[in-house]
């Protein structure tokens, strides 16, 4: 067993959480690029809406994940990369969000001012 210190850890975990943020840019960055016909048919290969709901889950996933491991950390070196991280992902998130929301692919409703006020007062105990 490898033994290592504690800057090691935090040195290690800025790596894997660098390395898992920048993957995801880059899954995004391709995703912008036009998507490539299949030029017997005619046809894109797959929707893009359907590529960026893909694209939006998982990067939902590593928000879920960076947040858990701030909160978990065990040192303060560690927590600061976790958080980092955490912060870009939901930068991230948040771009691929606008981009399907732009497209018309994440319709929002809008809700009644009743419906609004019964449920806050359902929450607040009135």
């Amino acid at each position: 067993m490898r033994s290592f210190r504690l800057s090691d850890t935090g040195s290690r975990t800025q790596r894997f959480c660098s390395g898992a943020f920048n993957q995801a840019s880059e899954m995004l960055q391709q995703f912008l690029q036009p998507i490539k016909v299949n030029q017997k048919r005619g046809e894109r290969m797959m929707e893009d809406k359907v590529i960026m709901d893909n694209i939006l889950t998982a990067t939902k996933g590593a928000c879920d994940l960076m947040m858990h491991g701030a909160i978990e950390s065990s040192t303060p070196e560690v927590h600061k990369t976790f958080a980092q991280a955490f912060d870009d992902t939901l930068c991230l998130q948040n771009q691929i969000y606008t981009k399907m929301s732009q497209k018309g692919w994440y319709p929002m409703q809008q809700v009644e001012e009743e419906k609004v006020v019964a449920t806050k007062q359902k929450f607040m105990g009135k």
